[in-house]
């Protein structure tokens, strides 16, 4: 079986909670002979660390930002796709727009993505991709969230996959787009939920998001029997469609 994964964090690109949780899991798929394409923002900076390999960029994109494949030496059967978006699961959007203000403020020059083509955009993404590419913030959070499908969609369409697998909402969008450009079936990975994060002021945006992630998928993994709670009781996910599988 041969995965398309998405997600925001992976050690040693980036590292975290969620990142620790997604070393685990890539490490046991691959030991059972799972081949995984996982998606990551942001381009790795060289010398990540000794056991980070540059296998060749992307050749033929039609985007100014291509995606580059690296291999990590413990994992024999996983490549990943790194790509230029901002992707901050700790930020909220609140968190975007001060550090944009900050941005103006030191006046960052930053460059322009050429336009994606229609042809390139991954369906239910936005078409109008943002102003700032590369790893400088610029745009919202939304825009982000926007690119990341963007790219991820160019990506998947140069991939053969059995199945698309996303962690958490920020990703939401773009496995939409792929399992529905591809017609593979989609399973949603939810490490936290809107509520956990935000309480009951939750961002309606967000929310509505997961939702869509949520009743778009085949399957829904919650990392606890608390979070399937809050998927059913707030999302109105039918139970027998989530499974329960611990960090």
């Amino acid at each position: 079986m041969r995965v398309f994964m998405l997600g925001w964090e992976f050690p040693p690109f980036i590292s975290g909670g969620l990142g620790t949780a997604c070393y685990g899991l890539t490490k046991a798929m691959s030991g059972i002979g799972t081949d995984i394409i996982f998606v990551i923002p942001r381009p790795v900076s060289n010398p990540f660390s000794t056991h980070v390999r540059l296998v060749s960029p992307r050749e033929g994109s039609k985007l100014a930002s291509p995606a580059t494949e690296f291999r990590l030496d413990e994992f024999e059967r996983v490549s990943f796709r790194t790509i230029d978006a901002k992707l901050n699961p700790y930020n909220t959007p609140a968190d975007y727009d001060l550090e944009k203000a900050k941005a103006e403020r030191e006046s960052i020059r930053i460059g322009t993505i050429r336009s994606v083509t229609a042809d390139s955009v991954a369906p239910g993404a936005s078409s109008t991709p943002p102003a700032a590419p590369g790893a400088h913030y610029a745009g919202d959070l939304m825009n982000e969230v926007a690119r990341y499908a963007n790219l991820a969609g160019e990506i998947a369409r140069g991939e053969t996959f059995d199945i698309v697998h996303a962690h958490d909402w920020m990703t939401f969008p773009a496995a939409l787009a792929v399992a529905g450009a591809s017609g593979k079936p989609l399973v949603v990975h939810v490490h936290s939920t809107e509520f956990d994060r935000s309480g009951q002021n939750i961002d309606q945006r967000i929310y509505d998001i997961e939702r869509r992630g949520m009743h778009g998928a085949m399957k829904v993994i919650a990392v606890s029997a608390l979070t399937k709670t809050i998927i059913v009781k707030h999302y109105g996910i039918d139970p027998n469609k989530v499974e329960v599988v611990y960090n």
